[in-house]
């Protein structure tokens, strides 16, 4: 999965680059299985980065 995020955009893949709810709630079980808030792990980051660029540059559908 970390070879389809986008690194850019965040999320996953690429243009058109729609949420995929289903592989931010894997990262988050991921993470709350391995990681801590002292710990973040790989699949929390990916999260934070998304949610951050979902809120700076919206959905325009």
């Amino acid at each position: 999965m970390a070879r389809l995020f986008n690194s850019k955009r965040g999320g996953f893949g690429t243009a058109p680059n729609f949420p995929h709810p289903e592989m931010l709630e894997f990262c988050l079980r991921r993470f709350a299985e391995t990681g801590d808030l002292k710990t973040r792990s790989a699949a929390f980051d990916l999260v934070c980065f998304t949610v951050q660029r979902m809120g700076k540059g919206g959905i325009f559908d």
